[in-house]
């Protein structure tokens, strides 16, 4: 709907308000329309545009001296332009733009017709930025004025040519010409030529109209044309070889390299950089009287900011002249004229008196070493990383220069060393979260990057340096030496260096006793905070932790009571974190203690803290509650009292509630806390249990299983609160999938109730249990809330023994109407752990009971797993070593799957108890020859997962850790094969004995060799060879022993072998290669000459591994040799990706000299494709190859032009058939034209083939080439 606006109807009317004399009537008339014109729906007609046309172009004349009216048509210009029709905008831009170039003639002071183009001027401006935020809305409102703002452009650029105007008036073009340079860029190439040659006239004007000028060269030089844009590094180059010029055109290269620096290129860059420092030498070069004058310093100043630019946006063009432009910047940032030679006396006496010395006003040179401090954070910025030289050469200029006179110069400097500090600690351990050295407080956490090493180097001088700057008598020179020192030991560390850091963080807030700066005492104290950390972990050196304890007693502690009620937040704030720390020193000194917690308490109780300090104050608090209880035990039991009379009342408070969970669940953990507040507390936490905000009832579960935990008898002994916590459990929002973290506090509660209240647990089994185990059905159940659910059920049934039945029936019938096996393998560990709380209470009777009820269970799979959970039980060993006789005894009642069952169970247990008889056990059942298939594959899965969790043992205590053990359970294992095992048995095997054989090197390793070796036995040499991969040394003396039984395993790679024995061949040199390189050097170049040669013949298809077999009129092909060739392939991309990488010497050397190269080209080549290879993904593997191979070798590929260009043209004549992969058929003839491109181009001879040249042409042809050519394009 359009809004009314009356334009011409009346005395109220626009156009009647505009013809009155009053100028109040014609402001509001104004008003009006942009008030107007600010809603969407409002249009205006043709007739309505003229008549607003018209009237605020009129005060754009002579005709309106009113300055309120020619402001209110300035304000709407911009939005009537929007509305306009494109004749009408442009009738509106274009006399504008003539106004501002020429003022109207008429009755016009001169400063009133300066006033007239200046509003004209901003109404220009106004209307490309009112475009501009159109554009949003109508995506072509940009492009259909274009050739507006190019007429506009062109009358101001005439206006500026002809000369006459104003220094504002022609500074005011040049900001609207900014202005359509940002809005329009590009599209406005029509005028480009025409601004820039007239702007290029104004940069030797006047000082104001210059940087006008420059502002709008730099804001067109991103979209100006090549021929325009070079123009303008000609001009700039030459403009800085004359003296006159070379401040002017210095500034234009700053500001057009902030703004275009990616449309310089090398030569470009090297010629203004190198005119940079031609300059700034010959200033150097100047007399005496010239060299020091205001006007030189400004010049070098200018040159070192332009080298700034260029160094942070054309880091890859200056990094030549990087060495150049560090000694001319270092040179500079030492530049004091001035400055008067002193002794080290004196400049103490300055240093603690007077804060240095005064300069000169009329000395500018401390500008120039701004500039140069500036320049040098911009080269620490982009090369410092890179170039460890060139971090060394600035850290020295930076030892220089932290005595600098000049504060701000000195915090430029400061400025720098931060800068580096940054850097060097980026992805390095903060030493404040490691331990320190005290002699020379070197972190045991110290980073390992270049620069952070240099920096660790120079720590010490820097520091005394820095020190030395805290004492400037200029509050924001210590500011920045503090931080500085905060950074330096947060990232280097250095317990050496706490007593004089603290020192100085001290005197600083003792100068600034006054409060002048604000920011200055919140950053001295975050230093303390890291010293105070710092000086309580040196346990080892207790002379020296005593002696910074009683500095921070006498020193610290005063200034940190203080702070604690500062006025300014961030100042209490930062104290209170540092009064965390102080426990440490509190809890040796009781009289530290009462002092820190009094002034806390008063703290916490103030009513000025506002919600961040009042939680920061109740975690110190409790921290200290927690951790002090012994010191404030005497004489401030009455405080402690009214804090939690407090904690109690502030339960109460939205704010802060869930701040004051957090805070009782620590101070919780303190004994002898009064139990009456404790009760009060409690029953406030358990009334937060129905609150909707989920963050609260988390917060108050987990503070209720705190108090529950510690001081569950007098807590959780009211009824109130126990009728609450069961009514909250049982209902549906404790237990439940879509939140288990409270799912999971809720159930913890549950249990930790049962145990100290028997009679709750009773109403906790009818309410709670079914929603649990139904909890363990569920497919969501995991992580600590399905350990928390298993220990409630078990707890439950423990303290109530007569529930013990019902409850595991319960769980027996869920897993009865189960189907996932998630789900059975989550409730047999709920069986396990309820069978195994059980028998941990001593009622054994009760267990064997619950053991034969899951052996006769009708699903023999969630029975295994059941009795196979009951061996994480340390308690359940005997009982399962009585189920594993009795199933292999051989009678009526012996039973084959209970054997099996206890055997799972028995390899947990034996994981657990590190038990070597157990591990026996297993073992004598896998050496039964009447063990059957079955019941051998189950034990052999428990021994396994035995070897997996002693693994992970970082203890060592694993009995098989041990040679004895270790080599008798090898043997089982090497005997463990017949010959027509399944290649999962086999696998089992292997991995299971190459893991055994990573836990005791020494004395399993020769063991294995042996076997491998042996000609008598072998499975057991298949094993072996196969279990070798998974073998992991660590240290030299194992990796030694590896390297020993090398050769005996990869001699073993013939055709005469098995193929899973040449596979286990391949994969063990395959892993070696990619995870300990090394130990293949010191093989015979002669073994391995022979393995790559036997590798390579692995890559194409062995025929004797081919069987046809007969499916009625059909024959179906059996290719069992195709995994061997998927690891033979794996393994040679890896051995040539390692050539390219690294340059394996020993590995080429040995393809040279063998003539390999060759052989594996042929090889690869013969399987690119049918008649031989018909797997797509081996084809795909070998045309990769043959690309690795034109890279490394390609005169390698000369005599396979002939099979590669055949290949190629069946590849491309492929046809996709009924039921094969299209996308995966697509990919293959891609990769074939993708390799054909990279041949032809790396292999100049392959063209002379014929075949190989009609092949190429077919590739060409391929409506697969376009894809392929990127795909090549992109890899280059």
């Amino acid at each position: 709907m359009t809004t009314q606006f009356n334009w011409s109807r009346g005395d109220q009317s626009f156009k009647e308000r505009m013809q009155n004399v009053d100028p109040d009537f014609r402001q509001m008339a104004l008003y009006d329309l942009g008030s107007a014109l600010a809603q969407a729906e409002f249009t205006i007609n043709d007739s309505e545009q003229q008549l607003a046309l018209t009237w605020v172009l009129k005060c754009f004349s002579d005709t309106e001296k009113n300055t309120e009216v020619v402001n209110n048509a300035v304000r709407i210009v911009g939005p009537l332009a929007l509305k306009f029709s494109q004749r009408n905008q442009e009738n509106l831009i274009l006399t504008l733009s003539k106004v501002v170039c020429d003022a109207p003639p008429g009755k016009l002071t001169l400063p009133e017709a300066t006033a007239l183009r200046e509003n004209a001027a901003m109404s220009l401006k106004l209307a490309a930025q009112a475009f501009a935020k159109q554009q949003s809305v109508q995506p072509d409102v940009l492009r259909a004025t274009v050739s507006i703002i190019v007429t506009s452009i062109k009358t101001l650029a005439r206006g500026l040519s002809a000369g006459g105007l104003e220094q504002r008036i022609i500074a005011e073009i040049f900001d609207v010409l900014s202005d359509y340079a940002d809005v329009y860029g590009v599209d406005i190439s029509a005028a480009h030529n025409d601004v820039f040659q007239i702007c290029m006239q104004y940069l030797t004007a006047d000082t104001v109209v210059r940087k006008r000028a420059t502002k709008f060269l730099s804001r067109i030089a991103p979209h100006l044309c090549n021929e325009l844009f070079s123009s303008v590094t000609g001009i700039l180059t030459s403009g800085l070889k004359v003296p006159k010029t070379t401040k002017t055109f210095v500034e234009v290269c700053n500001a057009i390299c902030r703004t275009s620096a990616r449309r310089f290129d090398d030569v470009s860059v090297d010629l203004i950089v190198t005119s940079f420092l031609t300059e700034l030498q010959r200033l150097l070069d100047l007399p005496e009287d010239v060299r020091d004058s205001r006007e030189v310093d400004e010049t070098r100043e200018q040159i070192l900011c332009a080298l700034e630019s260029f160094v942070i946006h054309c880091k890859s063009h200056i990094e030549g002249k990087l060495d150049r432009i560090l000694k001319a910047v270092s040179a500079h940032v030492q530049w004091d004229p001035n400055f008067c030679v002193i002794d080290d006396e004196e400049m103490e006496m300055y240093d603690d008196d007077e804060g240095m010395m005064d300069f000169d006003d009329g000395d500018t040179s401390w500008k120039v070493r701004i500039a140069s401090a500036k320049c040098l954070s911009a080269i620490v910025q982009a090369f410092a990383v890179s170039r460890p030289d060139v971090a060394a050469a600035i850290v020295e200029v930076l030892l220089n220069r932290l005595g600098e006179r000049v504060e701000q110069v000195r915090l430029s400097v400061i400025d720098v060393l931060l800068k580096l500090i940054e850097l060097a600690s980026k992805g390095s351990p903060k030493s404040s979260d490691s331990l320190f050295t005290p002699a020379t407080g070197i972190s045991l956490a110290a980073p390992h990057s270049p620069l952070a090493n240099l920096l660790l180097l120079h720590r010490d001088s820097i520091v005394e340096k820095v020190v030395a700057s805290s004492r400037h008598k200029d509050l924001k020179v210590k500011l920045g030496s503090v931080i500085a020192l905060r950074e330096l030991f947060s990232s280097f560390g250095g317990g050496a260096l706490v007593k004089p850091m603290i020192e100085a963080a001290v005197s600083a807030m003792e100068a600034d006793a006054r409060r002048q700066l604000p920011a200055l005492r919140p950053e001295c104290l975050a230093l303390i905070q890291y010293l105070v950390v710092a000086s309580f972990r040196l346990p080892a050196h207790e002379e020296l932790r005593h002696e910074l304890a009683n500095k921070i007693e006498q020193r610290v502690l005063p200034f940190v009571l203080e702070s604690l009620q500062d006025r300014f937040f961030k100042t209490s704030l930062t104290a209170l974190r540092v009064a965390q720390q102080l426990i440490f020193l509190a809890f040796e000194r009781p009289a530290v203690a009462g002092q820190i917690f009094s002034a806390v308490h008063q703290r916490l109780v103030a009513a000025d803290s506002d919600v961040e300090m009042k939680r920061s104050a109740l975690e110190t608090i409790a921290l200290m509650i927690a951790h002090l209880h012994q010191p404030l035990s005497a004489g401030y039991q009455d405080l402690v009292q009214q804090v939690l009379q407090y904690f109690a009342q502030l339960l109460g408070s939205e704010t802060v509630r869930i701040a004051v969970c957090k805070s009782i669940d620590v101070l919780a953990q303190a004994p002898n806390l009064p139990l009456s507040q404790l009760s009060v507390i409690t029953v406030e936490l358990v009334a937060l249990l129905r609150k909707s905000d989920r963050q609260v009832r988390e917060n108050a579960l987990v503070a209720l299983n705190r108090l529950a935990l510690n001081y569950s008898s007098t807590t959780m002994a009211l009824p109130e609160v126990q009728n609450e916590i069961v009514n909250a459990l049982s209902t549906s929002c404790a237990i439940e999938e879509k939140d288990l973290f409270i799912t999971s506090q809720a159930l913890a509660l549950g249990a930790s109730i049962a145990v100290a209240h028997p009679s709750v647990a009773r109403r906790l089994i009818e309410a709670v249990i079914p929603a649990a185990v139904g909890f363990l059905s569920s497919n969501h159940i995991q992580g600590l809330a399905l350990e928390k659910c298993i220990r409630f059920v078990s707890t439950c049934a423990v303290v109530v023994p007569e529930s013990a039945d019902g409850i595991l029936t319960r769980i027996r019938n869920a897993a009865t109407q189960s189907t996932s096996i998630m789900t059975l393998s989550v409730l047999s560990s709920a069986v396990g752990a309820t069978i195994g709380a059980i028998a941990q209470s001593g009622n054994v009777s009760t267990v064997n009971a619950k053991l034969e009820a899951l052996v006769n269970h009708q699903n023999k799979g969630f029975a295994f797993a059941c009795i196979g959970s009951c061996g994480q039980h340390i308690a359940l060993a005997d009982n399962l070593k009585a189920l594993l006789v009795r199933g292999n005894s051989g009678d009526a009642n012996s039973n084959e799957d209970i054997s099996a069952a206890a055997a799972l169970g028995l390899g947990r247990a034996a994981a657990s108890l590190h038990n070597a008889s157990l591990l026996n056990d297993i073992a004598t059942i896998l050496t039964n020859s009447a063990t059957s298939s079955l019941h051998r594959q189950h034990t052999l899965r428990a021994l396994k997962e035995s070897i997996t969790a002693s693994t992970q043992d970082k203890t060592k205590t694993s009995p098989l850790y041990y040679a004895p053990t270790a080599k008798a359970i090898l043997a089982v294992l090497l005997g463990q094969v017949s010959s027509g095992a399944e290649d999962f048995f086999l696998d089992v095997v292997m991995e299971s004995a190459g893991r055994l054989t990573s836990l005791c090197i020494e004395g399993c390793a020769p063991d294995l060799a042996l076997a491998a070796s042996s000609g008598a036995n072998p499975s057991a040499a298949t094993i072996a060879i196969g279990a070798a991969k998974f073998i992991t040394p660590h240290g030299k003396a194992e990796e030694d022993i590896v390297a020993s039984i090398l050769p005996s395993l990869l001699t073993h790679l013939t055709r005469s072998a098995t193929p899973i024995v040449r596979r286990g061949s391949i994969q063990l040199f395959h892993a070696t290669l990619l995870n300990r390189g090394h130990l293949l050097l010191n093989l015979p170049s002669a073994l391995i000459q022979q393995f790559l040669k036997n590798l390579f013949e692995e890559l194409v298809v062995d025929k004797t591994l081919v069987n046809e077999v007969d499916l009625g009129p059909f024959k179906h092909r059996v290719d069992n040799g195709l995994e061997l060739r998927k690891v033979a392939h794996e393994c040679t991309q890896s051995l040539l990706d390692e050539l390219q990488a690294r340059g394996s010497a020993i590995i080429s050397e040995t393809l040279n000299q063998a003539g390999l190269w060759q052989f594996l080209a042929s090889q690869f080549a013969i399987s690119t494709g049918l008649p031989e290879e018909q797997e797509l993904e081996v084809c795909n593997s070998s045309r990769n190859g043959l690309v690795k191979i034109a890279a490394l070798q390609p005169s390698a590929l000369d005599g396979a032009g002939a099979v590669i260009g055949k290949k190629t043209t069946l590849a491309l004549n492929t046809k996709v058939k009924d039921g094969v992969d299209v996308e995966k058929t697509n990919d293959y003839m891609r990769i074939a034209v993708v390799c054909m491109i990279v041949l032809q181009r790396d292999c100049p001879n392959l063209i002379k083939d014929a075949v190989f040249a009609e092949a190429w042409k077919s590739a060409c042809a391929s409506d697969k080439y376009a894809a392929a050519a990127a795909i090549v394009e992109s890899a280059r």
